[in-house]
């Protein structure tokens, strides 16, 4: 998820977790990291969405918590925003499960490592270069037979 779709799956996220507890902004975090099995978003991602929902009405802050942290809870408007979005919010949850298997593989460590082999491509010798293309075909290879598989119904 990029930009504006990121932020508004976010804000649903948010949202249905505010359904079944009241939270800071911190515990939002934590929560959707220990629900869908990824890195918790940043206070730079969940702040400042915090305060437009609570500008829109979506969320309202309840009370101070230690230090005084703001407590979260959804509003009616917060509610009715969220029943009309299900679809939507399922679909997050979905890639955000996703999301959390892959993970779960070793897809996190596998992006980081793409990552550096693409900086890094020119320092490797041509034989390396040629074991990695092949394990990236047999890779390549395995994820589309379990896609077809899937496709199948089998």
């Amino acid at each position: 998820m990029h930009g504006d779709m990121r932020k508004d799956g976010l804000r649903l996220i948010i949202l249905d977790i505010l359904m079944n507890e009241n939270c800071h902004g911190y515990g939002i975090s934590d929560r959707i990291e220990k629900l869908y099995g990824i890195k918790r978003p940043s206070p730079g991602l969940v702040y400042p969405l915090l305060s437009s929902m609570q500008k829109r009405g979506l969320v309202k802050v309840t009370e101070r918590g230690k230090r005084d942290k703001k407590i979260y809870a959804i509003t009616d408007r917060g509610r009715e925003y969220l029943e009309a979005r299900t679809d939507e919010l399922r679909k997050v949850k979905k890639i955000l499960n996703n999301l959390g298997y892959f993970y779960g593989m070793g897809g996190e460590e596998l992006m980081s490592s793409i990552k550096e082999l693409i900086k890094n491509l020119d320092k490797v010798d041509e034989n390396k270069r040629e074991d990695i293309a092949a394990a990236m075909e047999k890779l390549i290879n395995a994820i589309h037979e379990a896609l077809e598989l899937r496709k199948n119904g089998k």
